[in-house]
């Protein structure tokens, strides 16, 4: 008996592929897995079309028929040459895999056991074979549902609705939440200095460069008051890191980091009791722990006035108001001590998940996750499955962004302090 090798075994065209798939898998803002929701193994679409359909087809397969087949006779007609925005040929497809294998594309199936973000199922139904998809992780499993399922199932009727539930959160959001953030910030970690003859604040940064070319942040250093204020400059400024400004005592970094965490914790241990009293007698304590540097607007970066710290505090004391309202939605699970990407910062104290927000951060978390809760069920009550495919893209949405901030919070891995850029969830 001959068994004829299949394509994959004998030729890819790597060079084509690990170009469009460089590109694919970067930052270039084009439509993508990846935007729905962020997940470990992003694997290029490119290499997952060309892949599967190599796999089916057998080595005597004309290369040029197999090239224009996936789309790369077309790539130069799409923006950035990616094949992933080019639809594959599906006549041309269904021609190769008669005449090469006596068969039908739906006639093909294609099993993928851990599908993930879900590349290799994607290009499978894009390239018309029967395909099932499964994944025991629950994070892909509705990102596959997002992906695939839905989609497939609902068409454009459900992005339309899904673009009107998305407005329908956004106007809610700025009438709700706008005030917690009137623009996005840069804050440091506040330490006191451990000199008993000194004690003044220092806010601790790995970096004042606000962008590639600048501007710099710049610290005005008042050492009789031991204050500082806070200068946007384009000229480099050089600081020491941590060293204080005022008495030049050195900082221990282990020392200043796990004293930071202590205090970050007890002031969310505070809001989330709900005791309102004590969170007022620790507003100090929160301007001095989340030191509120640099405000960034939609024209330019400037140093923070007393508004914002307002709305800093009006933040901690909702928080600690709404607390019973919105403690059930509290990511109250330990992070597992496995877990090594976040070992830098379980070594100095953090123990669960929601202690990796700041309180402003937490309050607009926990009230984004009580909308969408709600609005979930009604949409279930009035449209059954349907609702439930409106309200997963909801959930992955709010889920995305606050996975940016804890991507912010991991790569400053607190031993190498940097300024904590918090987002500015809904502009206005």
């Amino acid at each position: 008996m001959i068994i004829m090798k299949r394509l994959v075994e004998c030729y890819i065209p790597l060079d084509e592929l690990n170009k469009t798939s460089k590109k694919e898998a970067g930052f270039i803002r084009v439509p993508k897995i990846s935007n729905i929701h962020p997940y470990l193994a992003r694997r290029p679409t490119a290499t997952a079309r060309t892949l599967t359909l190599s796999a089916v087809l057998p080595e005597i397969t004309d290369k040029n028929e197999f090239m224009e087949a996936l789309g790369f006779t077309k790539v130069n007609d799409v923006p950035y040459k990616i094949l992933y925005l080019v639809n594959p040929d599906r006549q041309l497809i269904s021609e190769l895999i008669k005449k090469y294998t006596d068969k039908n594309p739906e006639d093909i199936t294609i099993l993928d056991p851990m599908a993930g973000g879900g590349s290799i199922p994607l290009e499978s139904l894009r390239l018309g074979f029967r395909t099932i998809a499964i994944d025991y992780n629950p994070v892909a499993y509705l990102i596959l549902k997002a992906v695939l399922e839905y989609p497939a199932r609902y068409g454009r009727k459900l992005y339309e609705d899904v673009k009107r539930e998305v407005e329908r959160l956004l106007d809610w959001a700025k009438k709700e939440l706008n005030k917690y953030y009137p623009a996005g910030y840069i804050v440091a970690r506040g330490y006191k200095c451990p000199n008993i003859n000194c004690q003044g604040l220092i806010p601790i940064i790995h970096g004042n460069k606000l962008g590639k070319e600048g501007p710099y942040i710049e610290f005005e250093i008042d050492k009789d008051r031991k204050t500082f204020r806070v200068r946007i400059t384009s000229r480099e400024v050089k600081f020491d890191k941590l060293r204080c400004p005022y008495c030049n005592t050195p900082i221990n970094k282990d020392v200043a980091l796990k004293d930071w965490v202590k205090r970050h914790k007890e002031l969310l241990e505070i809001a989330l009791s709900g005791d309102i009293e004590r969170a007022k007698e620790k507003l100090k304590d929160l301007l001095e722990t989340h030191v509120l540097l640099i405000k960034e607007t939609t024209q330019d970066f400037m140093p923070v006035n007393e508004e914002d710290k307002e709305a800093l505090v009006e933040a901690y004391l909702d928080l600690a108001q709404q607390a019973d309202k919105l403690g059930e939605f509290l990511l109250d699970s330990q992070i597992p001590k496995e877990n090594q990407v976040f070992e830098p910062l379980t070594r100095y104290g953090i123990e669960y998940w929601y202690e990796l927000f700041n309180p402003r951060q937490l309050l607009i978390l926990l009230k984004l996750m009580k909308y969408v809760r709600n609005r979930a069920e009604e949409l279930i009550r009035e449209k059954g499955e349907y609702g439930v495919a409106i309200a997963l893209y909801l959930a992955l949405g709010v889920s995305k962004s606050f996975i940016v901030i804890l991507l912010i919070f991991c790569t400053n891995k607190l031993p190498n302090p940097v300024p904590c850029i918090t987002m500015l969830p809904f502009a206005k």
